[in-house]
């Protein structure tokens, strides 16, 4: 694993402990939970952790990091990182059954690369 990925895997599983709510009806612990519980829904619990993913890894700068870790257009939805994060979980089932934050941060910096200045 390159390591701006460990980079975003850890950050990314750092920010998961701490995007589910107590009155959540549902836990994701692992790809597998996930991808069972959202595949073929919007549902509000499946978005919510998509966007605490999401905002944990673009506000890297406010914890100390130089850069952002996803850049997505300004014009994405949630819906479309949610389609993200499932889309990774169902073309690689082989690795579904890892802490479901690391897999989204990764799925997320794939489909949304920051791209480098250019000097």
């Amino acid at each position: 694993m390159r390591p701006a990925y460990l980079l975003v895997a850890i950050i990314a599983n750092a920010l998961s402990a701490f995007s589910l709510s107590a009155k959540s009806p549902f836990i994701f612990a692992t790809g597998n939970s996930f991808f069972e519980h959202c595949d073929g829904s919007t549902k509000p619990d499946c978005l919510a952790y998509v966007i605490g993913v999401a905002e944990g890894l673009q506000a890297a700068p406010e914890f100390g990091k130089t850069t952002k870790l996803i850049c997505p257009p300004e014009r994405v939805t949630v819906g479309q990182m949610h389609d993200v994060v499932l889309a990774s979980l169902r073309s690689r089932p082989q690795e579904r059954h890892v802490l479901l934050g690391p897999l989204a941060a990764v799925a997320l910096a794939n489909a949304f690369p920051c791209r480098k200045a250019k000097k």
